[in-house]
């Protein structure tokens, strides 16, 4: 009587690694996203001057279609930093 060998089942490719690196930086005032200075429009929402501490990042949920507007439009009275 022969014996037969079960053959292993396939494992699972491995995932690659989860990588936590944040592609945001900021040199000289300017914010720069993996290394390339971020393209700016000036709003008319501005009220003094500061001095960052801390980079929040926002979900706007819109997809383009209006955050940029509506943070541009002087009766809304908001602004933001950035807008990716």
């Amino acid at each position: 009587m022969d014996l037969l060998e079960e053959e292993p089942e396939p494992q699972p490719e491995p995932s690659p690694p989860v990588t936590t690196r944040n592609p945001y930086s900021v040199k000289d005032g300017w914010l720069l996203k993996d290394g390339r200075q971020v393209s700016r429009k000036n709003s008319p929402n501005v009220s003094g001057t500061t001095e960052p501490t801390l980079i929040v990042i926002h979900y706007t949920g819109d997809n383009g279609t209006g955050g940029l507007e509506w943070l541009c439009d002087p009766r809304s009275s908001v602004s933001a930093s950035s807008l990716d």
